[in-house]
């Protein structure tokens, strides 16, 4: 079982409370799952008063969250269409989110054909079968669900380190995975078009940090927000156990 701990990058506007950002909304929205809402923070902006961070996100969310489905690769390798059969389950399950159960059941399905699984497999037999399958590829992967949709994380570079933290009542040395070379950062990414994403996840054994989502492992976005605010969860946790 993973923790997910979504980071969002910060969102440059001027707005104020009687206007708020609509790159903003629309973000929270796709973090709600519901594309319909996302779509319509952005129904009556002007695009050219955005800044050019902004621009992009708005131009990106449009394109991908009014398309219907992701083209399934034919001659693609395993990895690349299992990552087309998740991506068209984000974009259907976000676009009307009252048939989520359904899309996740056509999910599985479709999982289960490209994997060789039997017929009604369900998705918690069928991960563990993918996660097999992509080590085969030689990458890892963090399926599970991540909020309201089905994950799936795939990524090829792990550095394992051993780090200490200092926390106000103790040192903590905690080991800390990194995680690089990512073909998917998960559907919080892909439907903001990189404006928030899971940034990491703790296990029992250990925390586990998506490099690309940090500018700097010294800077305090991974050292506080991160690094820290994890150690002292498994410091707590080796503490106070239950």
């Amino acid at each position: 079982m993973h923790k997910a701990v979504v980071i969002l990058i910060a969102l440059s506007s001027s707005a104020s409370a009687a206007n708020p950002n609509p790159v903003g909304q629309a973000v929270g929205a796709a973090l709600q799952a519901d594309a319909k809402a996302a779509l319509a923070a952005f129904s009556s902006v002007d695009v050219s008063t955005l800044s050019p961070k902004d621009q992009a996100t708005v131009t990106c969310m449009r394109e991908r969250l009014g398309s219907a489905v992701v083209e399934l690769p034919v001659t693609a390798s395993m990895s690349e269409r299992a990552l087309a059969i998740y991506r068209s389950y984000w974009l259907s399950a976000m676009n009307d989110p009252s048939r989520r159960d359904l899309e996740e059941g056509k999910l599985a399905k479709q999982l289960g054909q490209v994997l060789g699984a039997p017929a009604g497999t369900d998705m918690d037999t069928l991960e563990p079968l993918l996660a097999e399958a992509l080590k085969r590829e030689g990458l890892h992967s963090l399926q599970g669900r991540t909020g309201l949709l089905r994950e799936l994380m795939i990524w090829s570079k792990e550095d394992s380190r051993q780090m200490l933290v200092a926390l106000p009542e103790q040192q903590q040395n905690v080991k800390v995975e990194l995680l690089d070379g990512f073909t998917s950062l998960g559907w919080s990414e892909f439907a903001t078009c990189g404006r928030a994403s899971t940034g990491g996840w703790t296990t029992d054994e250990a925390l586990f940090a998506v490099v690309p989502r940090y500018d700097s492992m010294d800077g305090e976005e991974f050292r506080v927000s991160f690094l820290s605010h994890e150690a002292q969860h498994f410091a707590d946790k080796a503490r106070f156990k239950d």
